[in-house]
């Protein structure tokens, strides 16, 4: 609860100072997310795994910018991000007698809902602005969907629900580069790269990173036309 008072407190000191010299608005995207949640192989034998870019990724919320002389900025944002990453794994059995192997496929959905913040360095080129930085976001909501499937006919496996033990941080790397469609609007195009395991585990067998990358638009209540 510390950490989290901290952050909140920090960004509302900065966004304070924002509004009394540059400009705020509101932004909205959409795009896909990828969840990496890769396991050691000796955990998982005669194992394969894939993941895949989920189309479900959107994000809604409010920036802040101070702009600076060089046509260097600083900016934060408070957003609202879902994403979602799709894992499946394949494991191959062997049967002792004549019997042929088979396999059972466990597909795995998870959900993630977040408040994120990042703060990040810009440089304006004419109509275009790149922007470099940080995001922390906290978990708001997370489950997941587990479905399995055999190659045996006869063999049924019950589809089940569950909540996930995560860390509520998500740390990680963030960039956008904007194009000014007018002074009010813009395009952005953004990408995200998250550094922390998402897991919560004693053991080392598993890594959980995040990455998503979305097309969106911000709408600069301040500027004049």
């Amino acid at each position: 609860m510390k950490r989290l008072t901290i952050i909140f407190a920090s960004v509302i000191c900065f966004c304070i100072t924002a509004l009394g010299q540059t400009s705020f608005g509101i932004k909205a995207g959409f795009g896909g997310s990828y969840l990496s949640t890769k396991i050691d192989p000796k955990y998982i034998p005669n194992s394969t795994q894939k993941f895949y870019w989920r189309p479900i990724t959107r994000h809604g919320g409010f920036f802040y910018n101070y702009q600076m002389k060089n046509k260097s900025l600083i900016g934060a944002e408070i957003l609202f991000l879902r994403v979602e990453g799709k894992e499946s794994i394949e494991t191959i059995y062997k049967v002792q007698g004549n019997r042929e192997a088979y396999s059972i496929t466990t597909t795995i959905w998870r959900n993630f809902s977040y408040l994120s913040i990042p703060i990040y360095y810009g440089y304006a080129f004419k109509k275009i602005k790149l922007n470099m930085g940080l995001q922390t976001s906290i978990n708001l909501y997370n489950a997941y969907y587990i479905e399995r499937k055999s190659t045996l006919p006869m063999l049924f496996i019950q589809p089940d629900y569950f909540k996930m033990q995560v860390d509520r941080f998500n740390f990680g790397l963030s960039g956008s580069v904007l194009y000014n469609l007018t002074k009010k609007i813009a395009l952005e195009a953004e990408y995200y790269y998250g550094l922390n395991n998402l897991l919560i585990s004693n053991s080392k067998k598993e890594t959980w990173k995040l990455q998503k990358a979305t097309l969106g638009v911000r709408y600069n209540f301040s500027a004049k036309q």
